[in-house]
């Protein structure tokens, strides 16, 4: 049943596709040198979209490429079937309507139809791919389909027990048929067969999320997925989850433009969104809510801002005194808080950086510990001359690297104006006795506070103002998370330092001018041409600070610009390079996408409106 022996074949391909990832569109390479040199170099250069060598040109050559395919999995008659022509033949581009766009398809004219007692079989056993089969089955089938009897009643599912003790399966064996009637054969595809080439769940930076899925244009085939891992079975649910519709006139699902072959792997290892829980508390429903639709546009790292001036709502067994710093007591989150949340997000391939912005942005330490204030007048940065305040940093830090698993841990440094150091008598003269200037007492908690992340095993990040401040003398493990200027991710991958690009004025969802072409539009290795300097950018993350959301106003403003972001991190550059000259195209998909989560139940705001605004009156979400 499983094609294991297509792996080799799909790996060689797919390192292959990923070395040309990076690569910009000609023509916005045109455009970006007749800007630059101030005249036009673009002509005549044989670029644009239709001579891309990884698209069909026509609707004629699409249909030469497309692999009609029988048996299971669309195949054909070799082993790899239709997956031997996607990675022999250019992909066309007409008609998914995936979001993100995958690095390369192929796909057909045919319409399926998928069986309510679709069944998920994998070839591993595994907890979280039970679970993702039981997400993705509710989200596929969240209509009543034609067979209910029973108006109260859906289709109810549970985990098969009948199958192999080496497979993972859920599936139609235990239904409750009181809510159904039986189903006859020809009813549709029945089947989506994954094979896991291994069994590790371990959920890191260099965690691989490619995949390989292909759709028949038979009912009578199944869906093949394979993936390294169970992360790229998650990517590969959610496209498939995206392909499937209800159609309203028949009842039933369908997937449109079968076969479908698709050949995915991210661009960028790191694409986040930053939440803020420290200027406004946000509950775990609505954390987890955040992370559900993260998945849907496959980032996969919660950066969360715990911590700042305003409120410190993180207990720390150890140091019970530190969350007196929340704005109540009914707004704070316990170690068992943060172990959920971690999990949660790790069930969905999602890891969470968690963020200790010190010596700055740390005045509500004080509220428990007052020591570590400079003065009751003068509360941060954090007294840098005070033993404690380096023991309690210790602390918080030994406490994160427990609960928290992700090998990145922000340590934040941003902003920090040493006045406070200087104007206290207390440091002052601890300065003159060490003979250090406050700026060398600056660089020296930054490193003080690496080197403790680094004990832990931990991946120290820092704000782009350490690395403006001190450069290269930061540790060289070092990760710069971008933020000022738009010239700083080459500067610091130019120093041999890993990067996290955030420009503010593209990337910053709190910004409510901001629509989603500057997310869009934003190029994290502009100017940055140097194979192993693209290497050290490991991605990017929008940033949702949380001077102005709370609950109530937390998806509207992140949702849709955010997927803007999402599918310039995911999709190959020179696809997202175009947008420009295919705007009408992208921005329909995008809204297609935006229905797709407010169908989910996630309240993202109507395209075609600034975030946080209403719908321009009456109309489809489809043209909003």
């Amino acid at each position: 049943m499983y094609k294991t022996q297509c792996a080799k074949e799909w790996h060689k391909s797919r390192d292959q596709a990923l070395t040309d990832r990076h690569a910009p569109q000609p023509k916005a390479v045109a455009h970006h040198n007749k800007q630059e040199r101030g005249k036009d170099e673009g002509k005549g250069d044989g670029s644009g979209g239709a001579g891309n060598n990884d698209e069909l040109s026509t609707p004629a050559a699409a249909a030469a490429g497309r692999g009609g395919g029988e048996g299971r999995g669309g195949g054909g008659g070799s082993p790899c079937g239709n997956m031997n022509k996607l990675l022999y033949s250019p992909a066309t581009e007409g008609q998914a309507s995936i979001w993100p766009l995958p690095l390369s398809y192929i796909n057909g004219s045919r319409t399926i139809h998928i069986s309510t007692d679709l069944t998920f079989q994998a070839s591993i056993p595994s907890e979280l791919l039970n679970n993702a089969f039981h997400r993705y089955y509710d989200l596929i089938f969240s209509h009543r389909q034609k067979h209910t009897t029973h108006p109260g009643h859906r289709v109810h599912s549970s985990l098969s027990s009948s199958s192999p003790s080496s497979l993972s399966s859920y599936g139609n064996k235990d239904r409750q048929l009181c809510a159904m009637e039986e189903v006859g054969k020809g009813d549709g595809l029945r089947l989506v067969s994954v094979i896991v080439l291994t069994s590790s769940e371990k959920l890191q930076l260099e965690t691989d999320e490619s995949y390989l899925m292909e759709v028949p244009d038979s009912e009578e085939g199944e869906v093949l997925i394979m993936a390294n891992n169970v992360y790229g079975v998650l990517r590969a649910l959610e496209t498939f989850s995206q392909l499937c519709t209800y159609n309203f006139a028949t009842k039933r699902v369908q997937i449109k433009h079968a076969p479908w072959v698709i050949r995915d792997s991210p661009r960028f290892p790191h694409r986040g969104l930053l939440i803020d829980t420290s200027r406004h508390f946000q509950p775990l429903a609505t954390i987890k809510g955040v992370v559900d639709s993260m998945s849907y546009a496959k980032l996969n790292v919660l950066h969360w801002h715990l911590v700042d001036t305003e409120s410190f709502p993180l207990e720390v067994p150890k140091y019970p005194s530190l969350w007196d710093g929340a704005f109540s007591s009914q707004e704070r989150y316990t170690t068992e808080d943060v172990e959920e949340i971690v999990e949660y997000a790790r069930q969905r391939g999602v890891r969470v950086m968690v963020e200790l912005d010190v010596p700055g942005h740390a005045a509500s330490w004080g509220v428990g510990y007052g020591d570590v204030w400079p003065s009751v007048d003068c509360k941060q940065p954090l007294d840098v001359s005070n033993k404690f305040t380096t023991q309690l940093v210790d602390g918080v830090l030994d406490h994160l690297s427990r609960v928290f698993d992700y090998k990145l841990l922000h340590l934040g440094g941003d902003e920090v104006d040493t006045t406070c150091w200087d104007t206290t008598p207390r440091i002052r003269s601890w300065l003159n006795a060490t003979n250090i200037t406050s700026q060398a007492a600056y660089l020296r908690f930054v490193r003080r506070a690496q080197r403790s992340a680094l004990t832990h095993g931990r991946d120290p990040v820092n704000w782009e103002d350490t690395f403006n401040t001190f450069g290269r003398d930061l540790d060289n493990r070092t990760i710069v998370q971008t933020w000022l200027t738009e010239e700083a991710v080459a500067k610091v991958v130019g120093a041999g330092l890993r990067c996290i690009a955030s420009y503010r004025r593209f990337w910053y969802l709190d910004d409510l001018k901001l629509e989603w072409e500057n997310f869009y539009g934003y190029e994290p290795l502009k100017s940055i041409t140097r194979p192993q300097e693209q290497a050290l950018v490991l991605g990017g993350e929008v940033c949702m600070w949380g001077e102005t959301v709370d609950p109530s106003d937390i998806f509207q403003t992140i949702w849709p610009r955010a997927a803007a972001a999402a599918e310039r991190l995911w999709s190959p550059r020179h696809k997202t390079d175009r947008y420009v000259e295919q705007y009408g195209e992208v921005s329909k998909r995008l809204k297609r996408f935006r229905c797709l989560l407010t169908q989910r139940g996630v309240a993202a705001a109507p395209v075609e409106s600034r975030p946080r605004s209403p719908p321009r009156g009456p109309g489809s979400c489809f043209t909003q």
